[in-house]
């Protein structure tokens, strides 16, 4: 099924691929070496790369863009060890990460 020129289908792929490279950086995640900034620009560099290349070859419709900003905030709330029931908005959070909303 295509959606906006992109199938469902490659974007739950995409998804999944950048939580498998999120997955394999967790002791990067857990450590407390490396600075909040730096984990961020990992993060940009490794994990987001995977997830938005599927968004260069075609449309994104609003739906798509929303499932791919909720893995985001998924993953920024994990870099920033905030678990449930502990609760953060997503403004506080992208304003401690200095990472705004995916821009497709």
């Amino acid at each position: 099924m295509i959606n906006d020129g992109v199938a469902q289908n490659d974007v739950e792929w995409r998804i999944k691929k950048a939580r498998g490279t999120f997955i394999q950086l967790k002791k990067v995640w857990r450590s407390n070496s490396y600075s909040t900034k730096t984990k961020i620009r990992i993060f940009k560099s490794c994990v987001l790369s995977v997830l938005l290349y599927v968004s260069v070859t075609g449309l994104v419709s609003t739906d798509i863009k929303n499932r791919l900003q909720v893995f985001v905030n998924r993953c920024l709330r994990h870099i920033l060890n905030i678990f449930w029931p502990n609760t953060i908005s997503n403004t506080g959070m992208h304003a401690r990460t200095d990472f705004t909303n995916i821009n497709i």
